[in-house]
């Protein structure tokens, strides 16, 4: 998995993406709500953003722009699992929510947005339109069965080890 074959330069470099974007209110709320079983929108939010990094690398595509839209893209701020009759709304509501949060914390490109509110393609109809959009959706989801079959304590705890990283300096 790529969390293991980060290298540290990789490392370093994606922490350098993700520092000016983990320390706002916003971002940190996302720690408080549950996402995947035991997961926090935000250990998610980091582990996508991760694996889009590591795979936008190989790939030649924009990292910056993929770190800042992954890192953003559930960044919804309410626990989904208690909505009753609106739970089933969630997946297509959440990428628009999320895309107006985040405006209202940083500058947004066209692709950052587009990566943010496609992100639940096919289930938001309108497929994404840049490469760095498909990535990110494609890493979502590889990220949210990991996530359902892993060992949660692990794969949180390699997460959690990131994310203190990145608190710090």
């Amino acid at each position: 998995m790529f969390l293991d074959k980060l290298t540290d330069r990789e490392k370093d470099e994606f922490l350098t993406f993700i520092r000016p974007i983990i320390k706002n209110e916003s971002v940190q709320l996302m720690d408080t709500y549950k996402h995947h079983h035991e997961m926090t929108c935000l250990e998610h939010s980091f582990f996508v953003a991760i694996g889009s990094y590591y795979y936008a690398k190989k790939m030649g595509l924009d990292i910056k722009k993929i770190v800042k839209g992954a890192i953003l893209h559930d960044l919804f701020l309410y626990d989904w699992h208690y909505l009753e009759d609106r739970k089933r709304f969630h997946g297509i509501r959440h990428p628009k929510i999320a895309l107006h949060n985040a405006r209202r914390m940083v500058n947004l490109d066209k692709i950052e947005e587009d990566i943010i509110v496609k992100h639940m393609w096919p289930i938001t109809v309108v497929p994404p339109k840049y490469m760095e959009s498909w990535l990110v959706c494609a890493t979502d989801k590889y990220c949210a069965v990991v996530e359902s079959m892993a060992n949660q304590d692990k794969l949180r705890g390699k997460i959690r080890s990131i994310i203190n990283e990145a608190h710090k300096a």
